[in-house]
């Protein structure tokens, strides 16, 4: 999962950006594999040269594409 999905469940923290483990041990037998790339740089390269990068979820992205800014609400 990514920081825009696990925002909305609760076991990411914003304030400190970190992901909250004690939560996710509690609703997962199982770990969780979580993001690692942040927004910017770039995550890594395909072999013929196209960016990779982090996603996000369907909200998060359309406030991207809307030009929302912090504050907007």
């Amino acid at each position: 999962t990514d920081h825009g999905d696990a925002s909305g469940t609760g076991y990411w923290s914003l304030a400190p950006g970190t992901y909250r483990r004690g939560l996710q041990e509690l609703a997962f037998a199982a770990g969780l594999r979580c993001g690692r790339a942040g927004p910017a740089p770039p995550a890594g390269l395909t072999g013929s040269g196209i960016v990779v990068g982090a996603g996000t979820g369907d909200n998060a992205g359309a406030s991207l594409g809307l030009g929302a800014v912090r504050g907007t609400s």
